[in-house]
């Protein structure tokens, strides 16, 4: 096995390493698109015009993206030897007022400028498609098919621009884009910081005693480092259904993936002054099927990929992963040896499992640190009650969407006390992964509430939860005394 090569945190590549990996990435964005290790054949794996082979609310969540962003690195290998992708390191601090840019600006300057001063369209701050991808799917809850085509030469966007460019959206994406142009590649790269740092930390629960705690995808990273196994830390249906079988909210890697594509794509929570912000933002990361088309995928998955080896080593995980039992929600029938098609092993024919990847030096990488603890888990932590969104339903919505829970405080406002993101498909039909969780319960936790004093907000319909969807930004209403998705108060007793 060749000595592994070690995956840094982006903003510490020396110059020759930036302009490598710079090198790297135009060259595999130069391949024809017919070629296998083409920036386009590789980046359609993720949703369209592949074959719908992602993983996203399953058990292989976390090892299928390990295999593909190996891929990707060893399509760079071949152009420039030694490059490896680098993590976009989204935290390392839980304090926002340290953090003065989410994003590294070798991925947001439109040029690079290498050290002998020439200067290039940067590989890494857009992608032009090569070839129109367009969504051949057949529907899904009534809405029309083809709703989410790219056109060749299309090049992709991220907040607060739009990417929306199908029939139907072309007027409102033209008019939308002007604006946001006008103002200049700095003043659009401070909102995309600002409204990913928003997310990162801006999000909080109002307890009953008005104080403000936070609840940010920042923690929820550091959340999820606590979760008790593998399946439950890899995907969202796992640990909503272990969050159904015990008391408190368990966040898996996947909470937190979804809410910073959402943030670099654009979504707005309307009634929020954190999180309302630019309506009809529309980039490729918010969609699974273009995310990956944007450069910036790679590095957030390195990220994620970074947090996976972290809850590995700190698990004692880092030689295999075991599953909890078949037929368990997010597991169904995976087990350690499934295949993680379409990437292959050494051999070229034999698919890649799991059990493969689950020891990185296996795929010939290392990373430069560890992640430090950024808080004491040996404080024994406090029950809170939780609110509970029964019988929720992604099968008629078109696209991402959003989760957010309110609670109407003594002056008649509407206070935000949660969000999540749900990285979903415009069409459903196709995906057989997606076709096995299109219904599912969530659950909100009411951190620093007492048992009492949240009966008694319940009691006086003081909750309430709203669906965001790209049909409706503003939210869709839940009715708690409804026939359709309800909410319920559970007590820190449990269920």
């Amino acid at each position: 096995m060749p000595p592994a090569r070690t995956r840094k945190n982006l903003v510490n590549l020396t110059t020759k390493e930036r302009d490598n990996l710079v090198r790297a990435f135009i060259a595999i964005q130069k391949l024809e698109p017919s070629d296998p290790d083409s920036y386009f054949i590789i980046a359609g794996y993720h949703g369209i015009p592949g074959s719908y082979y992602c993983h996203h609310g399953d058990v292989l969540f976390p090892t299928w993206h390990r295999a593909y962003l190996s891929r990707l690195e060893k399509a760079l290998q071949k152009q420039v030897d030694g490059v490896t992708v680098p993590y976009w390191a989204q935290l390392f601090t839980l304090d926002q007022s340290m953090a003065t840019s989410a994003i590294p600006t070798i991925l947001t300057d439109k040029d690079y400028k290498f050290a002998d001063g020439t200067s290039v369209p940067n590989p890494l701050f857009s992608y032009k498609l090569q070839q129109m991808i367009e969504d051949d799917g057949k529907g899904d809850g009534g809405h029309q098919v083809g709703l989410y085509n790219k056109p060749q030469g299309y090049n992709t966007v991220r907040y607060p621009f739009s990417g929306l460019v199908s029939k139907g959206y072309e007027d409102q994406t033209t008019e939308h884009n002007k604006i946001y142009a006008a103002m200049g590649a700095d003043e659009t790269t401070g909102l995309l910081n600002t409204n990913v740092l928003d997310w990162l930390f801006k999000p909080s629960y109002i307890n009953d005693k008005g104080e403000t705690l936070p609840a940010g995808a920042g923690y929820k990273y550091t959340d999820c480092l606590d979760a008790p196994n593998y399946t439950v830390f890899s995907n969202v249906t796992s640990s909503q259904q272990w969050n159904g079988d015990h008391t408190g909210v368990v966040y898996s890697l996947e909470n937190p993936h979804n809410i910073i594509h959402a943030a670099v794509g654009g979504y707005e929570v309307p009634g929020d002054d954190s999180l309302n912000k630019i309506y009809f933002a529309n980039g490729d990361m918010g969609e699974n099927e273009t995310a990956a088309f944007d450069p910036i995928f790679f590095f957030h998955h390195c990220w994620i990929d970074y947090l996976f080896w972290n809850w590995q080593v700190r698990c004692g995980s880092t030689d295999s992963l075991e599953f909890m039992r078949p037929g368990y929600p997010g597991v169904e029938n995976y087990t350690p040896d499934s295949p993680l098609d379409p990437f292959m092993g050494q051999d070229g024919r034999t698919p890649l499992t799991s059990q493969d990847v689950a020891d990185i030096g296996n795929l010939g990488y290392s990373y430069d640190r560890l992640l430090q603890r950024l808080r004491d888990s040996n404080e024994e932590p406090v029950p809170y009650p939780r609110l509970r969104i029964r019988r929720l339903s992604r099968r008629n919505i078109v696209g991402t969407f959003l989760i957010s829970a309110w609670v109407t405080d003594d002056q008649g406002k509407d206070k935000l006390i949660g969000v999540d993101a749900i990285l979903s498909r415009w069409d459903l039909s196709n995906c057989s992964n997606c076709q096995e969780h299109l219904d599912f319960d969530h659950f909100v936790p009411l951190l620093g509430w007492s048992d009492e004093d949240a009966n008694l907000a319940f009691n006086a319909e003081k909750f309430k939860y709203k669906l965001h969807t790209r049909d409706n930004r503003g939210g869709l209403v839940g009715d708690p005394r409804g026939n359709g998705p309800q909410l319920e108060l559970e007590t820190s007793g449990g269920p």
